[in-house]
């Protein structure tokens, strides 16, 4: 049913600018989930950074797992259960992880690092001073351009990469007056990677072709083709144009990684395409997916380029600004879903000696890259992600064998995209949390969408591995209760065991919160398949016997078993607080006691500096959010726009790094502040900020297969509409107009019969 009321109309699609980029992470990113490319040069010579999902070195494609003394898992225990942490922490890490762990500082670890495919060099060599420059990014039609005056006469470059998977398109043009480029292909020196560089012109379009062969054998190829109405030369290795008011560009790359060979897979189309045509194409299967949301909020967004409205939200105005940073987010993760999920950086990268490689880190940040996956609509964009889970389910059922004689699986929290479960990561290596959060990734797939077939065939298989593993790697204590050990709360460490990474104790809170999250999701998923009883009594057994959450003497949810003193009590992770979001263990219904200790946990971690990271500001927004905090979400997603993104709105780590899953983290937070489910009642406006105070919203979705289009005025929603299956009560927390209001049941709820779709 719909309800009419007022909405609100405002464009928050576009990034644009009126000077140059000062670095490369001040550039404009395009990407088809295959090629990733950062236009970040200057308008003399333009700089079109390139990028292909999957090229690596190949340096640690072969890694094998080491396997650990006989009795190494019972060594580790014993000291544990002696409070000889740091003993314990020494051993595990030698025992566990001998090529990362404690020795990763002086050896380096066994992650292979992300590589730029090279870039496409556009040098504008005609004569006269650039004026009237512009450049921009329409995240709807995932398209850049760039436009200056130069000598009488305007110049335009549009770019965009075909959408899925497909080429990049450059189309330069020229009113009043006529194009001069060189045009050429490198790669930044490399002393592990010998290059070659070829450029040919024949008929009506010349060729450029770069090669590069790593040490380890990897190759890959960058192809181009231009296509052009003015004259054309090959020179030293360059493309040189002269004459003529429009050119064509295509490129592709192509690597050997999956054993195919690189120059087929760069292949470029035997004739001129039409670029109307493809971008067309692009335009539509882009917006297939970005179409399907809009948000308004705040009032109308000013028409002033993007530094000048960062600039006026940092000085307290411009309250629309987090939907450019929500929209931007949304067209990342639709940018970077291609064969492989996004890793640290999504697809984008510059540097040979990348940060954290460009990894897969699976203690927060590649889950967080997905926390918008459902609520804004990019289900889609999950694929990638649960195919790469699981081709590591071989090397990770023999890592939980090999390592702790488990069955189940062992993901670790540093990996590439070869799908090898070793551990890596210096001194954090040691640890059983990661493949237990990721399986809330297939149920919240589920929850979302009511595919019984995903939930059978694929997240029922994965959370069963994850409940094998718990099952053989708990032992029970003296008093009857489970134990979780080795355990750890990422990446954190306690005072007075060591100046090490991070403190292995047993039954960190964190770890109790996930076996118990995978029991009852294991519980609840068998009893809709109508499978399992006797191994979901087990589950059950086992539950009931897991220590029980603490707290502490400040009121405060415990980090671990008990009350220690911390070595950083503002660490950037907030691990125990996983049971708030993103799961749902401690609400204020189910567990009230534990669910305000945990925001008293969240107040005394940032009274110390916490959330000081990018990605670590946009959890603590989403929790507060979560907490129905209103006023406490907006301060933090301020903050992590302010003091943690580039001009391009680009997520920082500490010390200007680029890491993508801030951004995806912030975009979690509006949704969290606008709509919140749990499968049951779904509540509108949760944590709404005033600033925010009028607004509208489509197409977000909501647990129970929900799609959500609704208005709201003064803080109140005017108007409603739900697509799906069934009926949608809507909680009586929402709050609602007076006109509906009035419709509510005697129980508080809205109900709502949704239109099939």
């Amino acid at each position: 049913m719909r309800i009419k009321g007022s909405v609100m109309t405002m464009n928050n699609d576009l990034l644009r600018y009126s000077t140059p980029p000062s670095e490369w992470k001040e550039g404009l990113l395009l990407g088809n989930g295959r090629l990733g490319v950062t236009l970040c040069g200057q308008p003399r010579r333009e700089r079109l950074a390139l990028n292909h999902e999957w090229l690596y070195t190949g340096m640690f494609r072969d890694r094998a797992l080491i396997p650990p003394p006989e009795n190494a898992l019972a060594e580790v225990r014993a000291e544990i259960e002696a409070g000889r942490f740091e003993e314990a922490t020494k051993l595990a890490n030698e025992f566990f992880a001998p090529t990362g762990g404690l020795r990763a500082k002086t050896r380096r670890q066994r992650v292979d690092p992300y590589q730029p495919a090279g870039d496409l060099w556009l040098a504008d060599c005609g004569e006269g001073e650039i004026t009237a420059y512009e450049r921009s990014l329409s995240l709807s039609g995932a398209c850049a351009e760039i436009r200056y005056a130069r000598g009488g006469a305007v110049y335009a470059k549009k770019v965009f990469c075909q959408y899925p998977l497909g080429l990049v398109f450059a189309e330069l043009s020229c009113e009043g007056g006529e194009l001069d480029y060189e045009i050429a292909l490198s790669r930044v020196d490399d002393p592990n990677c010998f290059v070659s560089v070829a450029a040919v012109c024949g008929g009506a379009d010349g060729r450029l072709t770069l090669s590069g062969r790593f040490c380890t054998g990897m190759t890959f190829s960058v192809c181009a083709a231009l296509y052009a109405d003015g004259e054309m030369a090959a020179q030293n290795g360059s493309l040189r144009l002269r004459g003529g008011r429009s050119a064509l560009l295509v490129l592709n790359i192509g690597t050997a990684a999956l054993g195919d060979d690189p120059l087929a897979e760069a292949a470029l189309p035997p004739q001129k395409p039409d670029f109307a045509a493809a971008f067309a194409a692009h335009k539509k299967a882009f917006g297939a997916l970005y179409d399907r949301v809009s948000l308004s909020v705040g009032g109308k967004a000013p028409q002033a380029d993007t530094a000048q409205r960062l600039a006026a939200f940092r000085a307290g105005s411009d309250p629309s600004l987090p939907v450019l940073y929500f929209n931007f987010a949304r067209y990342l993760l639709i940018s970077s879903a291609g064969s492989l999920p996004p890793q640290l950086q999504g697809i984008w990268n510059e540097r040979l000696d990348p940060p954290w490689d460009s990894d897969f880190h699976l203690d927060i940040n590649l889950q967080m890259n997905y926390w918008i996956s459902q609520t804004a609509a990019l289900s889609e964009t999950e694929q990638p992600l649960f195919a790469y889970l699981e081709r590591l389910l071989p090397s990770a059922r023999e890592a939980a064998k090999a390592l702790y004689n488990c069955r189940g699986v062992l993901y670790p929290i540093q990996t590439d995209a070869w799908s090898i479960a070793t551990p890596e990561a210096h001194g954090w290596a040691v640890t059983t949390s990661c493949a237990p959060w990721l399986a809330l990734h297939y149920w919240e797939h589920y929850a979302f969408t009511l595919d019984e077939r995903f939930l059978k065939e694929r997240a029922y298989p994965f959370l069963k591995e994850c409940a094998a593993f718990y099952e053989d790697y708990l032992y029970e204590g003296s008093d009857g209760t489970l134990t979780i050990a080795p355990s750890q709360s990422p990446e954190n460490r306690l005072k007075g065991f060591g100046d090490l990474p991070v403190t292995i104790v047993k039954n960190a809170t964190f770890d109790v919160e996930l076996c118990t999250l995978i029991f009852q999701l294991c519980i609840r998923s068998a009893g809709i398949l109508g499978t399992d009883a006797e191994q979901a009594e087990r589950w059950r057994r086992l539950l009931e016997k897991l220590p029980p959450f603490q707290i502490g003497s400040k009121g405060q949810l415990l980090e671990f078993d008990r009350e220690y003193e911390e070595a950083e009590p503002g660490h950037r992770h907030v691990s125990h607080l996983f049971g708030v979001y993103p799961a749902a263990l401690f609400t204020a219904k189910n567990r009230p006691e534990l669910f305000a200790a945990a925001k008293r946990s969240l107040e005394i971690r940032l009274s110390h500096g916490g959330g000081h990271t990018g990605w670590s500001r946009a959890w603590t927004a989403c929790l507060f959010a979560r907490f129905g905090d209103a006023e406490k979400a907006f301060e933090h997603l301020t903050a992590l726009i302010c003091d943690f993104a580039t001009v391009s709105l680009l997520d920082l780590h500490p010390p200007r790094i680029f890491q993508i899953d801030g951004n995806f983290g912030g975009a979690a937070a509006v949704c969290e502040m606008l709509v919140q489910s749990d499968g049951e009642t779904v509540t509108l406006l949760p944590a709404c900020p005033a600033a925010w105070a009028s607004g509208h919203a489509k197409g977000l979705r909501a647990r129970g297969g929900f799609t959500l289009d609704f208005a709201w005025e003064q803080g109140r929603v005017t108007e409603l509409s739900v697509s799906g299956q069934g009926v949608c009560s809507v909680s009586a927390d929402t709050p609602l107009s007076p006109a509906l209001a009035a419709r509510r049941d005697a129980d508080g709820l809205l109900r709502l019969r949704a239109d099939a779709v």
